[in-house]
């Protein structure tokens, strides 16, 4: 018995030493495919963070080169020029607007596109911004040149011309107002195109393709037939231009000022308000919910618009 007993201790303490060996090494390896997987997270956050520090330096670069600019530009001025001086602070402020946007260390790849599309947008009022400074200067040498009697000279004649202008530009207005397009009817769908190539309308934002604008234009016997060029801007729920420059996406100029349009047609107006045109527009992702809104321009005016639910 003795012996049975010896035996049978020394099996369960064997039993018991190859169950602590094995644990120890399910042990050991958690413990490797843990680190493994924390080193990987790791790696990844640092990718993220450099791709998007790079991005950062790439904007705070141009950012610079702009205030640069602005800062030579205030020093061709006086303070007496109060609409230059309007223009520095403008230019200024959006340079601050900017650099708010960028100031974390890590920005989202939407953060960046419209931060860089606000830098796009300085450099046209940095241009229009320094034309203003180059005519003001011509205009003081003309002035510094004459005496004080082609001064006053010059001086009614240009009221004369003014208010020439002025009428001018009333009548003009007046016409211009009354030649003016305008929508009849705008409606919008939501379109999901099937593997066959037809379409089905659709609200839902997952299986929205694209949009699909209907609008007609009023009769109006004042205005020109002909082709014209009609702008369409999509604003999401955020209120922010939908722009895709392989998708058509552009700018154009509303009254003065740069703006962006998803969606550029040139249509024929044939004085026909019967006469249906249909614009698609494909973003190539799926629409958020909320509500969208549809502005459509020509003449450098407002022609219509509406809104779309996408739920």
């Amino acid at each position: 018995m003795d012996i049975n007993d010896n035996e049978n201790k020394k099996d369960k303490s064997k039993r018991v030493l190859i169950f602590f060996v094995i644990l120890l090494l399910l042990s050991n390896i958690l413990t490797l495919v843990l680190y493994i997987n924390k080193k990987t997270t790791e790696i990844k956050i640092e990718q993220q963070l450099v791709s998007t520090l790079g991005l950062k330096v790439e904007l705070e670069k141009k950012i610079i080169e702009y205030k640069t600019k602005i800062h030579e530009y205030a020093g061709q001025i006086n303070e007496k020029d109060s609409t230059l001086l309007a223009y520095k602070t403008e230019l200024e402020n959006k340079v601050n607007e900017i650099q708010n946007m960028i100031k974390d260390v890590r920005i989202s790849q939407d953060k960046y596109e419209q931060a860089k599309e606000e830098i796009d947008g300085l450099k046209y009022y940095i241009e229009k911004y320094q034309k203003q400074i180059d005519e003001l200067k011509k205009q003081n040498i003309v002035l510094t040149n004459e005496n004080s009697n082609l001064k006053q000279d010059i001086t009614k004649n240009r009221k004369v011309m003014d208010n020439l202008q002025d009428e001018n530009v009333k009548l003009s207005n007046k016409v211009s107002l009354g030649s003016k397009l305008e929508s009849a009817t705008i409606s919008i769908a939501g379109i999901q195109i099937k593997e066959s190539g037809k379409q089905k309308e659709t609200s839902k934002g997952s299986r929205m393709d694209g949009m699909r604008i209907n609008f007609n234009i009023q009769s109006n016997v004042m205005a020109d037939k002909g082709y014209y060029d009609f702008y369409i801007r999509i604003l999401n729920p955020k209120g922010e231009t939908l722009y895709i420059e392989g998708t058509g996406s552009g700018r154009f100029q509303l009254q003065g000022t740069d703006a962006l349009y998803t969606i550029k047609e040139r249509l024929e107006f044939t004085n026909d308000d019967t006469k249906v045109f249909t614009v698609y527009w494909s973003k190539g992702s799926p629409f958020e919910k909320g509500t969208y809104k549809i502005e459509i321009f020509t003449q450098g005016l407002i022609f219509g618009e509406n809104t779309f639910e996408v739920k």
